[in-house]
Parts: structure tokens; C-alpha cells; sequence
């Protein structure tokens, strides 16, 4: 297997049918690990049929969620589906430790919270629960995140209210990675604020457009068209703008039907990179490019 944990996961498949045979799937005799508690290929699909029955799971990842549950609670590894690619030796790196903790809470009430809170404030970077698993104790816990930078985005959680208590959320002693720059809770809260309202449906590009593409007629416009095309793939355009004169040349200006189209272009080109060169994005006024006025208008 690829991994520890997928390895600990297929042996939930012993007695499973191949061929005529019931196959008989366990640990080789060099295996000096942990023992693992397991189910068997019954006992896991009667597991999975009653939570499908309880609509707990769909049919197309019932195995798969399954064979997590059937982990013993002692298992170090007890990672949820997200943790399939997930490289075991950056663990030091995705662990936060969790202070100020509620009394009586437990991991499930914690995991649920922070995962939730980290959805509605944008600091997950994919689909599904960013948390792999916490680990409780009497005053304080474990998270462990699936990936690193997740993790570094949970810092801006320090100091977050929750069951009457403000968490103190930062990297675990053992971490000795670089250092992270974040804002705790209140100041996070107040940036995500001021960045809400500088919001618009307009779009400036930069680090895009070489001089000399803006000089005859044809090269202009296959700079307009690539760029239309291109930033097309996340929503609707309503216009295109690059400047041919002093102010804004350089620039492109992409004016998306509303700001939530503006919002996932921003966040997908933020990552892109051109001729070497990272891609500059940035809101820009929308008044300011209606009325053509493409210099100052940074928000």
C-alpha cells in the first residue's frame, strides 16, 4: 500500500470474495507495528449497509467511509478520508495545539466548530473537512490538520469565543518549522471585514501585458481575446479593458457580471503565474473603471 493508514484500512477486505474464494488478507509475519483493530469483509459491509441505511453515506463512498470507522479508537493513524494523500512525515507541521479548553467538550464538538468556522471565513483550500482528527485532553487538545497550509490558516483562530471560552490556538512545543505570520481572531475578523467591503465586480491584471504587444491593431487584439478567454473560465464578462495609453497601460481590467464571480476569478489567478512572473490581482474600483479612470483605483 501507498500508506500506513491505507494499509490498516485493506485489512478490513479479509473474507472478501475474489474468484470463487474468500481471500484472506492480514499482516505479514515481518510486521512488528501495533496491533490493529479490524473488522472483516462482513461485518464491514453489514456496517456500510446500515448507514447507508440511515443515509448517513452514498453509495459511491460507503466502502471507503466505512473502512475508516472500522479503525480501532487506539490507532495513532485514525485519519478520516481526506488524510488519503497526506504525507505522514509533515504531521509536526499540520498539528495545532488547542487551549483554553471548555470543560466537558469533547473532540467531536471541537472538530465540528473550528472545521465549520474555518468553511465560513474561507480559510479551508478544498472541498470536505480541512480536520483530521483531535485528540482531547482534560484542559487542552490536539488538532491535526490535512494539510500545511490549512493549519497555518487555523492560526488566525487564536483567541476565537467558543462554549464561553476563547481558544488559544497555536503551533504545538515540538514544531520547529519557520514562523507563521497571522492575525488572532478579532484583528481577522476586522481584516475580512474591511476586505468584504472593498469588494467589486471589477478586476485589475497586472504583471499580464508587455509594451510591445499593445503596438499594432492584431497583437492587441489577441491580448484582448486571451485574456477574455481566459478569465472567462470562472463566470460571466461583461467587458474587457486594456489600455493603450499611459494611464493603466500594462493593465488589464475585467469587469465580471457581479462580485462573486470577481471574488473565485480573484482567488483562482491569485495563484497563476506569466512569463515567470507572478500574476498581480486586486480589486478595483467600479466606478472609477466606468468612467475609464484606470490609475489609482487600488482597493
Amino acid at each position: 500500500c501507498r500508506c500506513p493508514e491505507e494499509c490498516t484500512n485493506t485489512l478490513n477486505l479479509t473474507g472478501i470474495p475474489f474468484m470463487n474464494s474468500h481471500l484472506k488478507i492480514e499482516r505479514t509475519a515481518q510486521f512488528e507495528g501495533p496491533k490493529t483493530g479490524v473488522m472483516n469483509w462482513s461485518q464491514l459491509s453489514k456496517l456500510t449497509q446500515e448507514r447507508k441505511a440511515k443515509g448517513e453515506l452514498d453509495g459511491g463512498g460507503a466502502i471507503s467511509d466505512a473502512l475508516v470507522l472500522a479503525q480501532a479508537p487506539s490507532s495513532a493513524l485514525a485519519l478520516s478520508l481526506e488524510s488519503n494523500n497526506v504525507d505522514p512525515a509533515t504531521k509536526t507541521a499540520r498539528d495545532l495545539f488547542v487551549g483554553n479548553m471548555p470543560q466537558g467538550v469533547t473532540g467531536e464538538q471541537l472538530k465540528e466548530f473550528l472545521s465549520k468556522v474555518m468553511e465560513e471565513v474561507g480559510l479551508v483550500q478544498g472541498e470536505g473537512n480541512p480536520i483530521l482528527q483531535v485528540r482531547v485532553n482534560a484542559k487542552f487538545s490536539f488538532v491535526e490538520m490535512r494539510s500545511i497550509e490549512e493549519c497555518a490558516n487555523a492560526l488566525n483562530m487564536d483567541g476565537i469565543p467558543f462554549m464561553g471560552n476563547e481558544l488559544k490556538i497555536k503551533r504545538p512545543e515540538k514544531y520547529t518549522g519557520p514562523v507563521t505570520q497571522f492575525l488572532v481572531w478579532r484583528e481577522f475578523l476586522a481584516a475580512r471585514q474591511a476586505m468584504e467591503k472593498s469588494k467589486s465586480p471589477v478586476l485589475r491584471l497586472g504583471n499580464l501585458i508587455e509594451a510591445d504587444e499593445l503596438t499594432d491593431d492584431v497583437s492587441y487584439q489577441a491580448v484582448v481575446d486571451d485574456i477574455t478567454e481566459e478569465c472567462g473560465q470562472y463566470g460571466e464578462i461583461v467587458s474587457v479593458e486594456v489600455p493603450r495609453s499611459d494611464e493603466g497601460m500594462g493593465f488589464a481590467f475585467i469587469n465580471y457580471k457581479d462580485k462573486n464571480i470577481a471574488e473565485k476569478a480573484l482567488d483562482e489567478l491569485m495563484c497563476r503565474t506569466f512569463s515567470g512572473l507572478d500574476l498581480e490581482v486586486i480589486y478595483y474600483d467600479y466606478t472609477k473603471f466606468s468612467l475609464s479612470q484606470f490609475v489609482g483605483g487600488e482597493q
